[in-house]
């Protein structure tokens, strides 16, 4: 990627669709804007409301479109013409009614056919090349309401607390892309931190020990490992000490410390 990057949320823009489900990929955006303090304003050349600014020496954008879903498409054509953005480099986030709600994947070619936004996108790009942030939004349990209905009613105030700590997570993994984090944990870039390993983000994100749980245990079976099996020499001392630091940043880039703590483990032993 070069050094852009716009996130687009898909949305209606009529104030009685603001809190809808089918309105997260807009919801999205704010919370984006506020996080990085960037006012989001009305671009009426470009059919949206964005903001330009500068991250990481990136030019980040966001924005939203300021009409109806299914025209949603035009408003990002213009953004990426305007500001000569190229398809790969677009994150367009949106509601995913085939992802539970509190969870969600940052995806390279992989969407909902049936989104009427995304469909809307696909009248000007590849949707194979461009990235996708697919927020949950499915909790009907076993009520039979309909997608279409479902979507456009209005998130209860308990699922707005679980929208907000989904977003939370989407911003650290989105703030670590933007500053290239992790890079030199992966030969192909920071491209591969949005897009191939978005699987641990979507499906174990919301799981964990937590970083002080992670700490303690890992403390305690490290130590039992130096005293109980008897690791003597200077070189596996040092080496366990790496894989545990990698293993802490394994869990926190993808805000799992209980899959941090088995990567340690079975490291750990494989290494010894």
């Amino acid at each position: 990627m070069s050094g852009k990057i716009l996130f687009f949320g898909l949305g209606n823009a009529d104030d009685k669709y603001i809190e809808n489900r089918h309105n997260a990929g807009h919801q999205f955006i704010d919370y984006l804007s506020q996080k990085f303090n960037a006012g989001l304003a009305r671009a009426r050349r470009l059919s949206c409301f964005f903001s330009k600014i500068k991250i990481g020496g990136k030019d980040v954008f966001l924005a939203k479109n300021d009409s109806y879903m299914n025209l949603s498409g035009n408003s990002l054509k213009k953004i990426a013409d305007y500001y000569h953005v190229k398809q790969e480099e677009i994150f367009i986030a949106y509601d995913e009614l085939d992802i539970p709600l509190g969870k969600f994947k940052i995806q390279k070619g992989i969407f909902s056919k049936l989104h009427k936004g995304v469909a809307s996108a696909g009248h000007f790009f590849d949707l194979d090349k461009m990235n996708f942030i697919r927020i949950g939004v499915n909790n009907r349990g076993r009520e039979r309401i309909p997608g279409e209905a479902y979507v456009l009613q209005d998130f209860s105030e308990n699922e707005k607390i679980v929208l907000k700590q989904v977003f939370e997570k989407i911003f650290g993994r989105v703030k670590d892309f933007i500053l290239g984090a992790l890079v030199f944990l992966f030969p192909a870039g920071a491209d591969v931190l949005a897009q191939e390993f978005s699987f641990p983000a979507g499906v174990l994100a919301d799981a964990g020990i937590g970083w002080m749980g992670f700490l303690i245990i890992g403390f305690i079976y490290l130590t039992l490992l130096h005293f109980g099996i008897g690791v003597r020499k200077e070189g596996q001392i040092y080496g366990l000490s790496i894989i545990f630091a990698l293993s802490a940043l394994f869990g926190y880039y993808f805000s799992n410390y209980t899959l941090a703590l088995i990567i340690l483990i079975a490291a750990s032993l494989m290494y010894y």
